[in-house]
């Protein structure tokens, strides 16, 4: 591992930050194993809101690997193990494989995050609802399951909720298109049946509040 002093654990923080983020495509390991080591969770999610692209880019894949490792390697082994059932299609398998890991785990955000995932897609809205609530209460910065609770809202036909929900998302990922197309569906669905604009208080209404 490099060697670097810093007598500001911010400085460093954002030294490794800046070099991850303007190295090639394939970083190099002693880079990548420096932000894990020193979590800096608050600049890489500082680079969601960069004009370049390919810094977006980085940033978002260097926080999901933070994410899902958070817990250590065996916990990030039982998650990919979910991950892959989720792939294969076999919801009830990676539930169940899910909820295994949050019972020994249950601060592992991303563990909620990816059992939502396969609610959602075995079409179990409500409990994906209840799984991305879990997931930001342990992480309120975490956009993916913002997005996922805006999508389960959709599909339960709450479309105010939606709106808070990919609000939210957008606050921290203000360049997602994908998240601001959602956004602007989700409005113009509960105007046309609520006769109003959806309410803009976010986390309030967005958990039921």
């Amino acid at each position: 591992m490099v060697s670097l002093v810093f007598d500001d654990p911010a400085a460093r923080r954002r030294f490794w930050v800046a070099l991850f983020l303007d190295v090639a495509e394939e970083p190099d390991e002693e880079v990548v194993g420096a932000i894990r080591d020193t979590r800096p969770i608050d600049e890489l999610l500082d680079a969601l809101k960069a004009t370049d692209a390919i810094v977006r880019t980085r940033a978002t894949q260097m926080l999901w690997a933070l994410w899902m490792g958070e817990k250590g390697e065996l916990a990030q082994h039982e998650l990919a193990r979910g991950m892959r059932l989720i792939e294969q299609g076999k919801w009830p398998d990676a539930i169940e494989c899910l909820a295994r890991l949050i019972e020994s785990a249950p601060t592992f955000a991303e563990a909620h995050n990816k059992r939502a995932t396969a609610y959602f897609l075995k079409g179990d809205y409500a409990d994906a609802v209840v799984d991305c609530h879990a997931a930001l209460h342990l992480n309120p910065r975490h956009f993916g399951a913002w997005h996922g609770l805006g999508l389960s809202y959709m599909r339960l036909d709450d479309f105010a909720r939606a709106c808070v929900a990919f609000r939210a998302a957008l606050r921290i990922q203000p360049l997602a298109e994908e998240n601001a197309r959602l956004l602007a569906y989700c409005h113009g669905r509960h105007k046309a049946r609520a006769g109003s604009d959806p309410p803009a208080d976010g986390a309030r209404r967005a958990h039921g509040g």
